[in-house]
C-alpha cells in the first residue's frame, strides 16, 4: 500500500477552506493573515480502510492560506502507530506555530515548525501527561508543552510520535513557502487549524 497518494490535494478547494476558517468556529483574532489548514481524514475514502482515518500514511492534507497563496501538500495529522498515552490533536482545534527546531529543547536539529500555544490532546489508551479534560483527553500549558510540532515526516514512515507531518519529498517546498509567506505578511508565527475531513 502506497504511504503518500498519488497526486497533492485538490488546488480547486481554497473557497471550501476559507469557508471552514470563516465559519465562526474560531474568533477572528485567531485568524493570521498567512494560516495552514490541516484536513484530517482528507483521503479516508480512498486510501487505507474505507471510513477510517489511518495511521501510518499520509492521508491527510494541507492548506498554505492567504491573501496571495493558496497552496496544497500531503499530509499526516496523526502518530504513526498505535501505543499506550501517545497522543493526538484533537480536533477541531487551532494552534500557533513558530519557526524553529524539532526536539525537546533543542536549538539545532532538523528545520521544523514549533508548537507555540496550549493544545489539547486524545492519548492512546487513556493514559497521559498534563491537565485530564475526560475521555482520554489532556489539557498542555506553557511550562508543560507536550511539543506537538509540524515537521518533516518519513519515506516508509510518517515518523509521527504525534506530530503533524509534511512527506520528505514536499516538506522543503512547505517549509521555504511558509517562511516566505510569513517574512511578507511580518508574522512571528502563524495559526494552524486542523479540522477533520473528508470535506466536500
Amino acid at each position: 500500500m502506497s504511504r503518500t497518494p498519488p497526486l497533492k490535494p485538490q488546488a480547486s478547494r481554497k473557497e471550501v477552506i476559507q469557508a471552514l476558517i470563516d465559519s465562526g468556529l474560531w474568533s477572528n483574532d485567531k485568524v493570521t493573515r498567512m494560516s495552514v489548514i490541516g484536513i484530517r481524514g482528507y483521503y479516508q475514502d480512498t486510501m487505507g480502510k474505507i471510513g477510517v482515518n489511518d495511521r501510518g500514511i499520509y492521508d491527510d492534507a494541507v492548506f498554505v492560506l492567504s491573501p496571495t497563496c493558496f497552496k496544497s501538500f500531503n499530509f499526516n495529522t496523526d502518530p504513526s502507530a498505535y501505543r499506550r498515552g501517545r497522543a493526538s490533536l484533537d480536533s477541531p482545534q487551532v494552534v500557533k506555530y513558530v519557526a524553529g527546531y524539532h526536539g525537546y529543547g533543542r536549538s539545532s536539529g532538523h528545520n521544523a515548525f514549533r508548537q507555540a500555544s496550549d493544545v489539547v490532546v486524545h492519548r492512546d489508551s487513556k493514559v497521559g501527561n498534563g491537565k485530564p479534560l475526560g475521555n482520554g483527553r489532556f489539557k498542555d500549558s506553557s511550562s508543560k508543552r507536550f511539543w506537538i510540532n509540524l515537521h518533516r515526516g518519513g519515506r516508509s514512515t510518517t515518523s509521527s510520535a504525534g506530530c503533524q507531518t509534511v512527506p520528505v519529498k514536499q516538506w522543503d517546498h512547505f517549509y521555504s513557502l511558509v517562511l516566505s509567506e510569513m517574512k511578507g505578511y511580518k508574522q512571528a508565527n502563524f495559526s494552524y487549524f486542523l479540522i477533520n475531513g473528508p470535506i466536500t
